[in-house]
């Protein structure tokens, strides 16, 4: 990992600061995209888990993959379909979207909800 961090409830400005940080010189809608994408992923971990959450930032010369780990027990996660009006429900959709691919791995009793963007497929 280029960086982790534990983070907690009132983290998420913390989290979207630290992506910026390790992409910093990269095209900034790389950095708007990452730091949207993290604040989907570390939200949901924050209300659906209990407890601190570890940020995870891996920077290769092809991909940057960002992870949130927490105790939440689930792993079968997926976009669901809302209605228009209603002010939940749109994260995974909105990382479903714009990632280049995201998924969750189990670690041991607690799971890491993670997406890649692919450096060059970002435009300046």
């Amino acid at each position: 990992m280029t960086m982790t961090a534990r983070l907690g409830a009132g983290d998420t400005s913390r989290a979207r600061h630290l992506v910026a940080e390790a992409l910093s010189g990269r095209a900034q809608s790389l950095i708007d995209t990452a730091q949207l994408l993290t604040s989907e992923i570390m939200t949901n971990a924050l209300v659906h888990a209990s407890g601190d959450v570890v940020l995870g930032v891996d920077l290769t010369d092809k991909v940057v993959r960002v992870e949130i780990e927490d105790s939440g027990p689930m792993t079968a996660l997926a976009p669901i379909y809302v209605v228009a009006h209603s002010e939940h429900g749109r994260g995974l959709s909105v990382v479903d979207t714009l990632a280049t691919a995201w998924g969750v791995d189990r670690r041991g009793r607690a799971k890491a909800v993670w997406f890649e963007l692919d450096l060059d497929s970002v435009e300046p």
